[in-house]
C-alpha cells in the first residue's frame, strides 16, 4: 500500500479540489473501505463492539487521511452519500458473518451530517453551526438527542469523542490534559436517558494531528498524544465507575 504524502501534495495541488474531483468516482469504484474499530470493556478487556469508520483507498495516492476527506465531504455535503455507503456495507457485512455462523458484535454507525462539533474545542478558530440544521451549542445537541431518543425507540448508547469536551471560561486545556469533569453534561445525559456511555479519544481534528497522530515522525506529538490516549482511557474508566456500567473505549 502506497502511503499519501499529504505535504507533499499540499505544496504541489490543491488537495480539495483534488478530492472533489475524485470522491463522486471513488464511489462507484468502491475506493472507499469500511474499517471497523474494536470497542473493548475497559475492566474486563471484553470486545464488546464496533464502530464503523469511512476509508479511502485512492489507486494512485493510496491511503488517505480521513482528516484530509471529511471535512470536504461535510462542506460539499458528499457526507450524506459516504455515510450512507458505509451503512449499506455494514448491513451487508453483518448479514454475510451471521449467515457463516461468525458471531458479531453491535456495531455504531456515524451519521456526520447531524454534527458539527469541532467549534467546542476551538471555539475561536473554528466556528459550529455552519451549515442548516446542525447544533451550535452543546445544549442544542442535547436537544437534537432528546428528540432523536424520542423517535427511535430500544436501547442506545451514546459514542462521546474526546473532542466534544465541554469547557467553560476563559482557560482551557489541551487534550492530552482532559479530565472527566470536561464531560459532565455528558455523564448527566447517560444518566437521566439512561443509555450506555462509548468514549473515543479521537486522535484527529488537532493541529498535532497531520503527521499520523500515534504515529508522527516527531517525538514530541507522538508523546502528546500518547498522554492524550491515557488520560482519555482514565476518563472512560471514571465514567464506567460513576454510571456502574461497562465504557468501551476505542482507540
Amino acid at each position: 500500500m502506497v502511503i499519501m504524502d499529504q505535504h507533499a501534495i499540499k505544496k504541489t495541488s490543491d488537495l480539495q479540489s483534488l478530492i472533489e474531483e475524485t470522491m463522486h468516482t471513488a464511489l462507484k469504484e468502491e475506493q472507499f473501505q469500511v474499517y471497523y474499530q474494536p470497542k473493548h470493556d475497559t475492566q474486563t478487556g471484553k470486545l464488546i463492539g464496533a464502530e464503523a469508520l469511512i476509508r479511502w483507498i485512492h489507486p494512485e495516492l493510496g491511503f488517505m487521511s480521513p482528516g484530509a476527506f471529511i471535512p470536504v465531504f461535510e462542506r460539499t455535503g458528499f457526507i450524506a452519500e459516504a455515510d450512507a455507503y458505509v451503512w449499506g456495507k455494514t448491513c451487508q457485512n453483518l448479514r454475510r458473518w451471521m449467515d457463516k455462523g461468525i458471531p458479531v458484535v453491535p456495531i455504531s454507525l456515524n451519521s456526520w451530517q447531524l454534527d458539527d462539533i469541532g467549534g467546542w474545542e476551538h471555539p475561536t478558530t473554528t466556528a459550529p453551526g455552519n451549515y442548516p440544521g446542525r447544533p451550535r451549542t452543546p445544549e442544542e445537541m442535547f436537544a437534537d438527542l432528546d428528540l432523536v431518543l424520542q423517535l427511535i425507540p430500544g436501547r442506545h448508547r451514546i459514542n462521546v469523542h474526546s473532542l466534544q469536551n465541554i469547557q467553560t471560561g476563559a482557560k482551557r486545556v489541551d487534550r492530552d490534559q482532559l479530565k472527566v469533569e470536561h464531560f459532565r453534561p455528558w455523564i448527566d445525559f447517560a444518566k437521566k436517558h439512561k443509555v450506555g456511555f462509548d468514549f473515543n479519544p479521537s486522535c484527529f481534528m488537532h493541529p498535532k494531528a497531520d503527521g499520523g497522530a500515534l504515529s508522527d515522525v516527531d517525538a514530541g506529538n507522538r508523546k502528546f498524544w500518547i498522554r492524550h490516549c491515557l488520560a482519555s482511557l482514565k476518563i472512560a474508566e471514571q465514567v464506567a465507575k460513576e454510571l456502574k456500567s461497562p465504557v468501551s473505549w476505542t482507540l
